[in-house]
């Protein structure tokens, strides 16, 4: 019996050790151990109005002001010769996102009553960043595609991703006015994922 309370008291001692090493604050003026960031596996964004293609009058690429080198975000804008203005949103870590945001004048004339009418109008300005070889990393023909014969179903909803196959998707997010009521606009998601 008094071995068992020896060993007993051997291992509560060392356990109690342990919890107090592990409690311990660090020793003053220590800052605490920094925990590794987690790994993100989107690539770099880079920009994919790059360098100069027909069609494009102006276009700018930046990453938020206080990113890291390797930020996974970064906005592009672009002003097309049909009067068009692009904004291109690059993020994601898990998954490779691009977010359309493409308005103008003309489109504020255009009504969009019903989300078919607005997955139509994304398909057309997919076809139009297509013409210009805009690289994506995305079958963009497929897209337009794939939104045009969405359209046909009169259930179709803003938002709902349409498979591209593999992985990849699209997403019609917001069609109408844009929020100054200046331009007409329709928004838009790419998206690759989980990586």
């Amino acid at each position: 019996m008094t071995f068992v309370r020896s060993l007993l008291t051997v291992i509560m001692a060392a356990l109690g050790a342990g919890l107090m090493a592990q409690s311990k604050p660090p020793a003053h003026g220590q800052a605490p151990a920094p925990m590794a960031p987690k790994p993100c596996l989107r690539s770099v964004p880079k920009p994919i109005f790059g360098g100069n293609l027909p069609g494009v009058t102006s276009h700018a690429f930046a990453k938020p002001a206080k990113a890291l080198p390797d930020a996974r975000e970064a906005t592009e804008t672009a002003v097309l010769a049909s009067g068009d203005s692009v904004t291109v949103s690059h993020w994601g870590c898990r998954f490779f996102i691009l977010t359309f945001d493409v308005a103008s004048k003309a489109r504020l004339t255009t009504p969009m009553t019903f989300p078919a009418q607005g997955y139509l109008e994304a398909a057309k300005v997919i076809r139009q960043l297509d013409a210009l070889k805009v690289k994506t990393g995305f079958d963009l023909g497929k897209a337009a595609k794939v939104l045009e014969e969405a359209a046909k179903n009169p259930k179709v909803a803003l938002i709902a991703p349409v498979p591209l196959g593999g992985k990849a998707s699209v997403a019609v997010k917001a069609v109408g006015p844009t929020a100054d009521k200046t331009m007409g606009h329709v928004q838009f998601e790419l998206m690759r994922g989980p990586l």
